[in-house]
């Protein structure tokens, strides 16, 4: 155990003293057995049985592509669909190995599983601004960071695989265009390779991106009841085997915690237009 990265959940009181030091820090924290919810370990069927009177939402769908060595935001997102339905496609999948992502839906959509699921203690004295879920089968995310926000990720089934670099190795990741509206995202596909393999350390093409091979990354498995906080402008990405639920909640990242690297930069150039989409998101 990595003990300025991972440790055992200890009193409430500790573990939010461990987090604001790694907030501060702008380091990683994963806490082992923080969370204690009744969803703990709910399979596909329960949360169908759980949602399925509920109000149809939909939800945004994506895929990791076999063939590429680049990410192809186009291409990888597929029509939105019926959460509920998604959630049922889950359940005894004609292909046990086939990818069913939904890549972050709001909670308070979900007002059911909101109702039912809980949050960490660790969390108690910090001001959330939103909670999304992560769910599906086999799930595979883009590399990215969080140009404004801490996140804390919180397992509710299955494991999941999560990659971190740190802010200052993000310029070697193939960034998008400084300008674009995909700045905080990496353009490497790091599941092209070994697709079948858990936890996919090889998955990406070194003989594309070779840098990635000298880069050093931290890798950690999350299990249920693990909560693992994601420091603003760390690049991170995530990998579920089988199926698997994730419910990652989200705060505004103070000026003061943030450092002088290339990710910051980024974010500072690109936040008048990224406010202003997420204003436009929010009136649609």
């Amino acid at each position: 155990m990595n003990s300025n990265i991972e440790m055992d959940s200890q009193n409430a009181a500790n573990n939010r003293e461990m987090l604001q030091s790694a907030i501060s820090q702008n380091r990683p924290l994963l806490i082992r057995n923080a969370l204690s919810s009744d969803i703990l370990n709910w399979q596909a069927e329960d949360l169908v049985a759980l949602i399925e009177s509920e109000k149809e939402v939909l939800s945004p769908l994506r895929s990791t592509p076999f063939d590429t060595a680049q990410i192809d935001f186009q291409s990888i997102t597929q029509r939105p669909d019926s959460f509920c339905n998604i959630i049922k496609s889950c359940v005894n999948p004609t292909d046990p190995h086939s990818e069913i992502y939904v890549p972050g839906l709001k909670l308070h959509l979900l007002p059911k599983l909101k109702e039912v699921s809980s949050e960490p203690d660790v969390l108690a004295q910090i001001k959330k601004d939103f909670a999304e879920v992560f769910v599906g089968r086999n799930t595979q995310c883009v590399g990215h960071f969080h140009p404004y926000s801490e996140a804390m990720l919180t397992q509710i089934s299955g494991e999941k695989h999560v990659r971190l670099y740190s802010p200052e190795q993000f310029k070697s990741l193939a960034p998008f265009p400084t300008l674009s509206k995909y700045f905080n995202r990496s353009l490497i596909n790091f599941y092209q390779l070994n697709r079948d393999a858990f936890p996919n350390n090889q998955g990406v093409d070194l003989s594309v991106y070779p840098q990635v091979g000298q880069l050093e990354s931290i890798d950690l498995i999350v299990r249920p009841g693990d909560v693992l906080f994601i420091p603003v402008h760390w690049l991170h990405v995530t990998q579920g085997a089988g199926w698997n639920m994730s419910i990652a909640y989200f705060w505004s990242s103070s000026l003061k915690n943030w450092k002088l690297n290339y990710p910051a930069s980024l974010s500072a150039i690109n936040a008048p237009m990224y406010m202003m989409r997420r204003i436009k998101q929010a009136v649609l």
